[in-house]
């Protein structure tokens, strides 16, 4: 009987194991590659996500560091409205009231109401002279009497 063997490149080579024949196979070496190629997407979406979140936590600890500041001047408000000096104050300036031996000095509404009515002519004025060039204006602030007498006249001179 003979006995035939199997070619050459389908015989088992001695000293070779199936490890390193799956090593070196173009299979194995597709899949890695396709592992690997997973496992960075999978590691960039999560570094990503970190980023995020840290950016997050950073914007809510600004905003909480904001809130606390206000909640300590809203603190320092309502101190200050329930002491006696408010009550004192708000007395003296809604009601009118004073303590023993203080004077109250009080000014006509008249009074306001005629500086009023002057600072709105002195507005009044400046637009009836808006057209005109400013060393015209300076002469009218110095001599005003020649600017109501004749305007026309006036400009040949400056």
């Amino acid at each position: 009987m003979v006995v035939r063997r199997a070619p050459a490149r389908f015989q088992r080579k001695q000293g070779v194991s199936w490890f390193r024949r799956l090593w070196r196979s173009k299979v194995f070496l597709l899949l890695a590659s396709v592992l690997i190629v997973v496992f960075l997407v999978a590691l960039s979406k999560e570094i990503a996500r970190r980023v995020e979140v840290n950016q997050e936590v950073a914007s809510l600890q600004d905003e909480i560091t904001q809130l606390e500041s206000r909640n300590s001047e809203l603190d320092q408000l309502i101190a200050y409205l329930n002491t006696d000096a408010r009550y004192e104050k708000e007395a003296r300036i809604r009601l009118g009231l004073q303590k023993p031996g203080e004077s109250v000095l009080v000014v006509p509404e008249q009074e306001t109401a005629a500086a009023a009515a002057a600072l709105a002519e002195t507005a009044d004025d400046a637009g009836a002279y808006a057209d005109v060039g400013n060393p015209r204006r300076w002469w009218y602030y110095f001599f005003p009497d020649a600017s109501m007498n004749n305007n026309s006249s006036d400009q040949t001179h400056i």
